[in-house]
């Protein structure tokens, strides 16, 4: 029979070029790519001998009966191989080679071996019953030859039954292009045994693998663009490789480099980039053993190295980072914080790392630039604390861990309480009271502080309805909104309809927004002024003279209301400078035709000054504590009876 070998030669060609492409750019070398590599050269080798097998049969004389024989056992047994070691392939890619080990399972593996062994044994031994050559010196059939394809065929079902068994360990990718290989090959197995002038099993199988490299295995996929350098899925492959098979001891250093987004807004991105290149290079340079450096986040990085090299990395690190940086003629200034993770010392999986990784630089971050975090029990516990947290707040509509307070506000000209800020408190069982401005930031960092905001809304909205607060006299009643949370872009439309949906007169609420949400909100603010002003509701700028504060804020913005922070109310009687600033404050405020709100009085001395500056409102523990929704209703109540005593009136909102 005559065979025409140019589609293999085709094969060959591309998979030649894929192999190459793979091995120049393999950086992983975990198991699973080895295999694949494994694969990728058993099967460009049986190509080449099938290559020479056809050029053989075109020419029976051009090689010696012994010398055709070896070629056509080593091609029929590397197929046979290729059958098996798909097998392999499906357990590896799936992290179940566990269920084959001798020791642990040994009828599994004698069933999975048998086949094998008993086609190579008849091809050793008996190879005539498989194929042979006639007098002219042609391949021919023997009478078991299709015991390959059925060998083929059994391996295929069974990597077919692996890979079913076990998707749910498996990317959806893998998932399918491993089925669809396993599915495609069995096919061909069969269509082979049919179609004997026709070879397809090779094209069909070097097809597969090319689809396998395009998919998932093409290195490029665990690659940064920008650096070259392994990005955070190669870090979480290779440090699961560390986790599981602990041969040595490791530490995980990880570098976040400071105010990354301050240069690319001052500088530009190209200089950023640069800076970033800069830092990779010296990285690069410092590394152990040319130990891989992975870029974790976008100026985040991460270093492997044995325990006894990580300090002195740490110590290098931290010297590179006193001088300046040189990127794109720009001599730049950047700090950074280090942490050092011990591999051993904790007992958790490559996506608990990643969790551990990046709960420690937000700790690095709060610890303040330049900052060193060695990763032990305490900030095991700290990082425990933090995600406990997270997941009672991710939960809190169900397990009820968040609750409103009422903060009393004293109004100055009608001498009671006519006010209040709403607040929030959360408690979670085995850490009891956790405060505000702990669970805020994680509500924020973790993207979850919109839906607590439409929480707090709806809630207190729902407090004024039931209770008819308005009858109490109030004149407002305050809520915060976060700068996160400003930077939706639908938030005046998403505010507009909760509020729509209560029949009361909006003109109670207020909506207290800080200087830096007004400056970073990318516009939103005045459209969210825009729409609830046309509701009746008011805003006021909070913690003014604190921090980020500018005059234009209170020129462009239409606040009606100024709220002074604590901070500046306590600073006022510690210093004479900070006295003359509040006084000046509190008297530019009333000339700008403002409603100014005190907050922070707890003494009598506060509140004498306050008096005497003639502000409007007073908020403070020296007129309450805050209250929860029946304590606050409870206090309104008696509010209203001692006026009734009085003979005096509430007066209307």
């Amino acid at each position: 029979m005559h065979y025409i070998p140019y589609i293999e030669m085709g094969a060959f060609t591309f998979l030649l070029l894929v192999t190459l492409v793979f091995f120049i750019k393999e950086k992983l070398y975990t198991m699973q790519s080895t295999c694949y590599g494994v694969l990728l050269c058993l099967m460009l080798t049986t190509l080449g001998v099938e290559i020479a097998v056809l050029l053989a049969f075109a020419d029976p004389n051009f090689l010696p009966v012994w010398a055709n024989r070896l070629l056509n056992s080593l091609l029929l047994l590397l197929y046979a191989s290729i059958a098996i070691y798909f097998v392999l392939y499906a357990l590896v890619l799936s992290d179940s080679l566990h269920v084959i080990r001798f020791s642990r399972n040994k009828l599994s593996f004698l069933l999975l071996i048998l086949p094998f062994a008993a086609y190579c044994g008849v091809l050793l031994l008996k190879p005539e019953l498989i194929y042979y050559f006639d007098k002219n010196l042609r391949f021919r059939s023997g009478t078991l030859f299709g015991l390959l394809h059925v060998c083929g065929a059994f391996y295929m079902l069974c990597g077919i039954i692996v890979t079913i068994k076990y998707r749910a360990k498996l990317p959806r990718a893998q998932f399918y292009t491993a089925l669809l290989f396993a599915v495609l090959v069995s096919a061909s197995c069969v269509a082979q045994y049919f179609l004997k002038s026709v070879l397809i099993i090779g094209t069909v199988i070097s097809l597969g693998l090319t689809c396998m490299f395009f998919t998932y295995q093409n290195p490029d996929n665990y690659v940064d663009e920008l650096t070259k350098l392994l990005g955070r899925s190669g870090f979480l492959i290779i440090v699961g490789q560390l986790i599981k098979w602990r041969k040595k001891s490791k530490n995980i250093i990880i570098i976040d480099v400071n105010s990354f987004k301050t240069v690319n807004s001052l500088f530009g991105i190209i200089v950023g980039d640069g800076l970033i290149l800069n830092i990779v290079n010296f990285l690069r340079q410092i590394a152990p053993n040319r130990q891989r450096v992975f870029r974790i986040g976008g100026d985040q990085f991460a270093l492997i190295a044995n325990t006894n090299e990580a300090a002195e990395l740490i110590e290098q690190i931290r010297r590179r980072f006193k001088y300046s940086w040189n990127a794109n003629d720009n001599r730049l200034h950047v700090s950074v914080s280090i942490a050092k993770i011990a591999v051993d010392q904790f007992k958790l999986t490559s996506e608990d790392l990643m969790g551990l990784i990046q709960n420690t630089i937000y700790l690095m971050k709060d610890s303040g630039r330049g900052g060193y975090i060695e990763v032990d029990d305490m900030i095991i516990d700290s990082i425990t604390r933090r995600t406990a947290i997270e997941n009672s707040l991710r939960n809190f509509e169900e397990n009820g861990c968040l609750e409103l307070i009422f903060q009393p506000i004293y109004s100055v000209k009608k001498k009671r309480i006519t006010s209040a800020e709403v607040l929030l408190r959360m408690e979670l069982e085995g850490f009891g009271q956790i405060p505000p401005e702990e669970f805020i930031k994680i509500a924020e960092l973790s993207g979850m502080i919109a839906r607590i905001s439409r929480f707090v809304l709806i809630d207190t909205c729902r407090f004024i309805s039931e209770n008819g607060l308005w009858d109490y006299g109030l004149d407002m009643i305050d809520l915060n909104l976060s700068p996160a949370e400003c930077l939706q872009d639908d938030l005046a439309s998403q505010l507009k309809d909760i509020l729509s949906g209560y029949p009361f007169d909006k003109s109670i609420l207020s909506f207290e927004i800080t200087e830096t949400a007004a400056v970073t909100s990318n516009g939103q603010i005045p459209k969210i002024m825009e729409t609830l002003s046309a509701m009746g509701v008011s805003f006021a700028l909070d913690d003014y003279g604190q921090g980020y504060s500018n005059s234009d804020t209170l020129i462009c913005f239409p606040f009606t209301t100024v709220k002074l922070g604590m901070d500046l109310l306590w600073s006022a009687f510690a210093s004479e400078k900070a006295s003359i600033i509040y006084r000046s404050t509190v008297e530019m405020l009333k000339e700008l035709g403002m409603r100014i709100v005190s907050e922070g009085a707890e003494t009598q001395e506060h509140v004498s000054m306050l008096h005497e500056l003639g502000v409007d409102y007073i908020q403070g523990y020296y007129y309450g504590e805050p209250l929860d929704k029946t304590g606050y209703l409870t206090l309104l109540a008696e509010e209203k009876r001692r006026l009734a005593d009085r003979g005096e009136a509430l007066g209307a909102h």
